[in-house]
C-alpha cells in the first residue's frame, strides 16, 4: 500500500506534537532547587545584622562556611529565613545559623559560621601591685576581640577608678570584674569606731577589727571596753554599724 504525502505529513506532525508534549511535561515536573550560595548569603546577612544590632558600637566580622554544592533543597515560595541555632545565643566565636523554608516543602539546614567582634576595652597601662587602688593613669582603652573575652570586662575608665586590685596585674592585660574589688576601708587589727543606735541617736565605742572589709561588708570586731565580740556592717572608712 502506498502512503500519500499528506499521510506522511500527518504522521510527522503527530510525532512532533508528542515530542513537544513530552518536553513540556518534563519541564513542568522537573524540580527547581534553592541555590546553596543563596542559603549561605542569607546566613551571613542575618548573622551580621543580628550581631551589629546587639553590639552597635563594635566592628563585626562574619565568616560563613560554604555549603556542599551537591546539597539539594526545594526552592522556596518565599525568601528563605534564618535564625540562630539553639545554643548559639552567645557573644561570638563559632556559631551556627539555621536557614529554613516552610513552603512548599519544609526544610532547614545549619550553616557553621564564625563571628569576630572588635570593641574598645580597658587594659592595664602600667604594672599594678596587689591591693593597689586604680587611678586614671593605670588604665587605657584598646581595640580587642571581645568575642573571646570572658564576661565582666570594662569599656569605660570611670567604672574602675578607686577599685582595688586582687592580684598583680601586668601592662596590656584586659581588666575584668574578677580582678578587682571595692577598696578595703578596714583592715584586720585596726582600731575602729563601733556605732550603735536607732532613731537618730547613736553611741560610738572603740573596737578592734577582726577582719578586713569593704563598704557594705559585714565583719566582726571586739569591743575594747567589754572585750565582747560584736558584728556589724562597714558604713564608712573605719566605722562599723553594730546591730542592736
Amino acid at each position: 500500500m502506498r502512503i500519500s504525502f499528506s499521510q506522511r505529513a500527518w504522521r510527522w506532525r503527530t510525532f512532533g506534537m508528542a515530542c513537544l508534549l513530552a518536553c513540556l511535561c518534563h519541564t513542568s515536573t522537573a524540580q527547581v532547587f534553592e541555590s546553596t550560595d543563596n542559603i549561605a548569603r542569607t546566613a551571613r546577612t542575618f548573622l551580621a545584622d543580628e550581631m551589629q544590632r546587639r553590639y552597635p558600637n563594635h566592628t563585626v566580622q562574619v565568616e560563613v562556611d560554604p555549603l556542599d554544592a551537591r546539597l539539594q533543597f526545594a526552592q522556596c515560595d518565599h525568601a528563605v529565613r534564618a535564625e540562630l541555632a539553639p545554643g548559639s545565643h552567645k557573644r561570638g566565636g563559632n556559631v551556627s545559623v539555621r536557614v529554613f523554608c516552610t513552603e512548599p516543602t519544609r526544610w532547614s539546614v545549619f550553616v557553621p559560621s564564625r563571628v569576630t567582634i572588635f570593641g574598645q576595652v580597658l587594659v592595664v597601662a602600667r604594672p599594678l601591685a596587689r591591693s593597689q587602688r586604680i587611678t586614671a593613669a593605670d588604665v587605657q582603652l584598646e581595640q580587642r576581640d571581645v568575642s573571646v573575652l570572658p564576661n565582666g570586662y570594662f569599656d569605660t575608665p570611670s567604672a574602675v577608678l578607686g577599685l582595688q586590685t586582687k592580684r598583680v596585674l601586668v601592662p596590656g592585660q584586659v581588666l575584668n570584674s574578677g580582678q578587682l574589688m571595692p577598696p578595703l576601708l578596714i583592715k584586720r587589727g585596726q582600731l575602729v569606731t563601733l556605732r550603735a543606735g536607732a532613731g537618730g541617736v547613736h553611741v560610738d565605742m572603740q573596737g578592734e577589727a577582726l577582719a578586713d572589709g569593704s563598704l557594705g561588708q559585714r565583719i566582726q570586731a571586739r569591743n575594747q571596753s567589754s572585750r565582747r565580740v560584736v558584728e556589724g556592717v562597714i558604713i564608712a572608712d573605719g566605722i562599723i554599724e553594730v546591730a542592736q
